[in-house]
């Protein structure tokens, strides 16, 4: 019996192992019609393969395909996670960080300061390795939303920005560092 047992645990393991090799595949070469018609059969596995359908919507820019399977997520707090991730890509799309212009007015589209940080440090590493002098531009345009944030936000906001900075060579990063030390000590 002893016998029977490990060798249904090692037959089960086998096929996990496939079937999700097989849903690794199907996310990285197969399409999002694909994706979804394997979440019919494999319903079990539906909150991973709509995630897999959706990344694979947005980053191939098909951002209404993506946005309709979110809105078929069955949970509805991951979908408004879903839909606001949809959205800030799409923006980061239509934004050209060489252009400081698409920038502001993509900027002025949204709700939240958290949103407008996110968006101003995606930025600015995007333009990092191009255009140094801009990215600065963009962390010191980002620098007092952070600072008038707070809590959480404030203390990853802070932080990205010493990093960024300091990856930048701008002494900026250490003057936010030094700033934190006493809060992080509390801490």
């Amino acid at each position: 019996m002893k016998r029977w047992d490990s060798e249904s645990e090692n037959f089960n393991a086998q096929q996990g192992n496939a079937y999700w090799n097989q849903v690794r595949e199907l996310a990285e070469k197969g399409t999002v019609d694909d994706i979804l018609a394997f979440v019919e059969k494999n319903p079990e596995s539906k909150y991973e393969l709509y995630w897999a359908a959706l990344k694979k919507a947005e980053n191939s820019g098909e951002f209404e395909k993506a946005r309709k399977i979110a809105l078929e997520f069955p949970d509805s707090e991951q979908r408004d996670g879903m839909i606001a991730e949809i959205d800030l890509a799409e923006k980061r799309v239509l934004s050209n960080p060489d252009n400081p212009d698409s920038v502001q007015r993509v900027l002025n589209t949204f709700r939240s300061d958290q949103e407008r940080i996110q968006f101003l440090v995606n930025t600015a590493v995007r333009m990092a390795p191009s255009d140094r002098k801009a990215a600065l531009q963009i962390l010191n345009q980002a620098r007092p939303l952070v600072d008038s944030s707070r809590g959480k936000t404030q203390l990853e906001g802070q932080v990205a920005l010493a990093l960024l900075y300091c990856s930048l060579k701008s002494n900026h990063g250490f003057e936010i560092v030094e700033s934190l030390i006493p809060r992080l000590n509390q801490l």
